[in-house]
């Protein structure tokens, strides 16, 4: 096939590749066993893409893993994990909180929620009463020790946030956060939109 008529590069035989992982686990080809780093040109096949190392997605899925790593190591001492963390701030914020709005609020499903809510509630951070008005809602308070761990939890966040921004302007970093914003709406939307159709 002439990757100048599609603008993808496909690898001639993949029967002669040698099996390895990528950087997300997943299979990697590599022509002939040799290296598994992709043409840093890609102009010779008729591909004038930019290199993998400044493709959107190589670089969001780099700075997640990054900045995970970074908040995990900030959080250890308080047996948090990151997506725990963020979760308990928020309903540090907003005592009596649904796990719908959370969720939603998160970007994940309710099943996702209730999961990490379950574990903070084994940590006894939060407690997570049913509405008295509503006995099939479940709303959630953060206890005293869940307030202090929020507490902590929030600086943690601030110093990555800190070590993430570092060299960006005030306005850069504003700039920064309402793009990401943008490209995960944009990219959750899409998601939704397929799930609607018949």
């Amino acid at each position: 096939m002439d990757p100048s008529a599609t603008g993808t590069y496909e690898y001639p035989d993949r029967r002669a590749m040698v099996g390895r992982r990528d950087f997300l686990g997943r299979r990697d080809y590599v022509p002939g066993g040799g290296t598994s780093e992709p043409p840093g040109d890609l102009t010779e096949f008729g591909h004038d893409t930019a290199p993998v190392m400044t493709d959107l997605g190589h670089l969001l899925g780099r700075t997640a893993r990054a900045h995970a790593t970074h908040l995990s190591d900030e959080l250890f001492l308080l047996g948090l994990t990151a997506p725990q963390s963020h979760l308990l701030v928020d309903i540090a914020r907003h005592d009596g909180v649904s796990q719908t709005a959370l969720a939603q609020r998160h970007g994940t499903d309710a099943s996702t929620i209730t999961g990490m809510a379950r574990r903070l509630e084994e940590k006894e951070l939060i407690a997570r009463p049913r509405d008295l008005l509503d006995a099939r809602c479940i709303l959630i308070n953060a206890t005293p020790s869940g307030t202090t761990a929020a507490a902590s939890a929030t600086k943690a966040i601030a110093r990555t946030t800190r070590r993430a921004t570092d060299g960006l302007t005030p306005d850069e970093s504003a700039q920064l956060v309402t793009l990401l914003a943008r490209v995960a709406e944009n990219l959750e939307n899409t998601r939704r939109t397929r799930r609607l159709r018949p």
